[in-house]
């Protein structure tokens, strides 16, 4: 007897599958008219932007591709990094009202993501300074990225292809910067961000990441050294020091092995010999340059440091809003900086600033964050073989959480793509795994 099969159900095609081509079809002619240069532009974008739109694998890939050239892109066309971060949540939320098949997304990371959206929210409501809305933005988009990546990472986007992309990005920002370093162009390696400290805090987590790829395939290692190189050329204390924790970190866990590390360190020792005796007016003109400002440095984020830890004791809660630390910091120092090296935009550490504009609360939100995406990647690792590529990438993802935080005791980089891109990496493995 033959059993009745209902027909297949047509899937519906995407609004914007439809709408596109029938705009493109009205607009093209009109603009192609007047300027064919302008019109072809145009079909590129559009093409660009549809395929990002309708492959969310495509968009992340991108997303973490620009975050090292953030400067770069704003300076060319300025609502560039921001249109991609909107791709991705766009085709992110169209695959979830196409696909009704898939799973809801639960784990404890996600919701204190958005716990931390809420104190953000909350605190911007309370206390209102220019900029603040600006701020909360800033925060919403990360936060929201983080959530996407988590599941885009859980199944359709493994991990290392996004830790690829990034190591990648990171590889050719430093071959720009390495360019402006040695013609004297910048005495520091600042690269496509125009900070040189931010710009080594991307390379720190790369730099780990490209270790943990290097399992297997030993080319990844020259990637690593050339990021190392680059971390040493911007000459941002906080990011060697978060490079130097991160190594005794891996040693006491029996990571690597102490032949290693020594081989590693005397490789290094040996690059900046060969520099200092090759080209020894360019280290003494960087290191001369570094000194003079080394001490106003320090004096410059004690004060700012001061400063942050008051506002917290004062509004422990809410904190001062975002943007506060700026409109405040007069309030609590009876001076301006002397002679700032920095404009007063930061606190120049990342948990202070976070604490003092939005609470504590919010600061024990941002932390179990981080460290729900430690844990996730330790989990990973404790249970594969040592020799699997997923292993490896765990422990590079884990190695880069340890330098990041580090280096954010004196940097802030709460307002930057790699440790919420790091945290969602620990989550999304340990969620691959655990399906």
């Amino acid at each position: 007897m033959t059993t009745y099969a209902p027909p297949p159900v047509a899937r519906r095609l995407p609004p914007v599958s439809i709408a596109a081509p029938l705009l493109l079809a009205v607009l093209l002619p009109a603009v192609a008219v007047r300027s064919p240069v302008l019109a072809l532009a145009g079909v590129v974008a559009l093409a660009v932007g549809l395929a990002m739109l309708l492959k969310l694998e495509w968009a992340v890939l991108a997303f973490v591709a620009v975050a090292p050239f953030e400067d770069y892109a704003n300076n060319a066309f300025g609502p560039a990094v921001k249109l991609v971060g909107l791709a991705v949540f766009a085709a992110w939320a169209l695959r979830l009202l196409v696909d009704t098949s898939r799973t809801r997304l639960r784990h404890p990371a996600v919701r204190t993501a958005l716990v931390l959206l809420a104190l953000a929210t909350a605190a911007t409501v309370a206390h209102s300074h220019p900029g603040g809305v600006t701020i909360l933005f800033r925060y919403a988009s990360f936060l929201l990225a983080f959530v996407v990546l988590v599941d885009v990472f859980r199944g359709a986007l493994h991990p290392r292809k996004a830790a690829v992309a990034y190591v990648l990005a990171c590889a050719a920002a430093s071959c720009v910067s390495l360019l402006g370093f040695f013609n004297g162009a910048h005495y520091r390696a600042e690269g496509p961000l125009g900070d040189a400290n931010d710009f080594a805090f991307f390379l720190v987590g790369g730099f780990m990441l490209a270790l943990g790829l290097s399992r297997g395939r030993r080319r990844w290692l020259l990637v690593a050294a050339l990021l190392l190189g680059t971390t040493f050329a911007t000459l941002s204390r906080g990011a060697v020091v978060g490079v130097l924790v991160a190594a005794i970190w891996a040693l006491g866990k029996g990571h690597i092995r102490p032949r290693t590390a020594f081989m590693s360190a005397a490789l290094a020792t040996a690059a900046v010999v060969a520099v200092a005796v090759f080209v020894p007016a360019l280290i003494t003109d960087k290191l001369q340059a570094k000194s003079k400002v080394a001490q106003a440095n320090v004096d410059q984020r004690r004060i700012r440091w001061i400063a942050a830890t008051e506002m917290t004791v004062d509004n422990p809660l809410l904190g001062v809003g975002p943007g506060g630390f700026v409109a405040n910091y007069d309030r609590y120092v009876d001076f301006r900086d002397p002679d700032p090296l920095h404009p007063l935009a930061v606190a120049h550490t990342l948990y202070l600033e976070l604490a003092a504009e939005l609470g504590v609360p919010a600061l024990v939100a941002f932390l179990w964050l981080m460290w729900l995406g430690y844990a996730g990647a330790e989990r990973v690792r404790a249970q594969l073989p040592r020799a699997s590529q997923d292993a490896a990438l765990a422990l590079g993802t884990q190695a880069g959480l340890v330098a990041m935080a580090v280096a954010a005791i004196f940097l802030t980089e709460q307002y930057y793509l790699p440790l919420w891109l790091f945290a969602a990496m620990g989550v999304g493995l340990q969620l691959r795994h655990e399906t």
